[in-house]
């Protein structure tokens, strides 16, 4: 056996081991008196893997299948959306960003996770949006 099928059976082994321990915790959060997250373990760094969170290494490993676990899916489209909520139509926020200059749209028609910030935090969250950023940048390459 080479090393490197070795290397590639110790990868599937260990990515294995990762979807198993990341669906328990999601299934219960709590382990003794101590509350886990999952996305909180998705995104500690852990001095014995080298200060890497374990969303980067399964990146950088080609981990397909942990990352396809709905629950790192849901992490991903939440950081992807920003402050929208998830719920928010893609149609609604593209809206707002052909009519940026009209600052109190956002704050009429889109749903954010925190409903009490002001109209002026919900038009600076709207352009600054993974989402939107993608949008405009999508946009201005292809008509360039």
């Amino acid at each position: 056996m080479l090393a490197s099928d070795r290397l590639r059976a110790f990868a599937s082994y260990y990515e294995n081991a990762a979807i198993v321990a990341y669906s328990k915790v999601e299934e219960t959060p709590s382990f003794g008196e101590k509350e886990l997250s999952p996305q909180l373990l998705l995104v500690s760094a852990n001095n014995r893997m080298g200060n890497m969170t374990l969303l980067k290494m399964a990146a950088s490993g080609n981990c397909s299948n942990f990352i396809a676990q709905s629950g790192v899916q849901e992490f991903l489209t939440s950081i992807w959306r920003g402050n929208f909520a998830l719920k928010e139509k893609k149609k609604r926020i593209a809206f707002c960003v052909i009519f940026f200059w009209l600052p109190f749209l956002p704050y009429l028609i889109l749903d954010f996770k925190n409903a009490k910030r002001n109209w002026f935090q919900k038009w600076i969250d709207t352009l600054t949006a993974p989402i939107t950023v993608f949008m405009v940048v999508n946009t201005v390459t292809y008509l360039y």
